[in-house]
């Protein structure tokens, strides 16, 4: 996406940035290869929500948002923006 790197830089200038994903965790590898590429450097973590290829979560994003501090979540699934919101994460 445009611009997406500029922006990511200039956040990771100010927060720790983590990346709650679910993506299962049976793609690790091919996930962190490409953060690699694109973002070096400007993610303090990756945390894998899903496994068996994706159809099962073993953590709820709410969940690693807690465990983690997060103080704001950005999320591009509107029932997991719900849930975490619900559950008193800005989101």
């Amino acid at each position: 996406m445009t611009g997406a790197k500029e922006a990511i830089i200039k956040l990771a200038e100010l927060y720790e940035l983590h990346i709650i994903t679910a993506r299962p965790i049976e793609i690790a590898q091919g996930t962190h290869e490409m953060l690699s590429r694109h973002f070096a450097g400007l993610f303090t973590e990756v945390h894998f929500c899903s496994s068996d290829g994706g159809k099962n979560y073993h953590r709820p994003k709410p969940l690693v948002c807690k465990e983690i501090g997060a103080i704001l979540h950005i999320e591009d699934h509107p029932e997991t923006a719900k849930s975490c919101a619900q559950q008193g994460i800005p989101t």
